[in-house]
């Protein structure tokens, strides 16, 4: 039960940081579960867990604003999935052919 409620906390630490609306503690604590997050899922999730109904339009710019502070990533079929490579790998190893 403790570890529930230590990642609560960080879920509600990580909205304030990234100026997120409250209501996405819920979201990400699925997200951290390793579970897929979709916008009815979410609208759920937030129904259930803050007593709050949220339109569809709401939940887009929640989740959008999640992937933009990249907390969750975006995967669908309208989203080619997000490169999972190190984005510094090829500078690294032209730094090291250089000296």
């Amino acid at each position: 039960m403790k570890e529930v409620e230590d990642l609560w906390i960080a879920c509600h630490d990580l909205t304030h940081q990234h100026g997120l609306p409250e209501r996405a503690r819920a979201g990400l604590m699925e997200a951290a579960y390793g579970l897929r997050l979709r916008n009815a899922r979410y609208r759920s999730i937030v129904e259930s867990a803050e007593d709050e109904e949220i339109s569809e339009l709401t939940s887009t710019r929640d989740l959008k604003a999640m992937v933009e502070a990249n907390l969750i990533d975006p995967i669908g079929e309208r989203r080619p999935p997000r490169e999972t490579e190190d984005p510094f790998a090829q500078a690294s190893q032209q730094l090291q052919l250089e000296v």
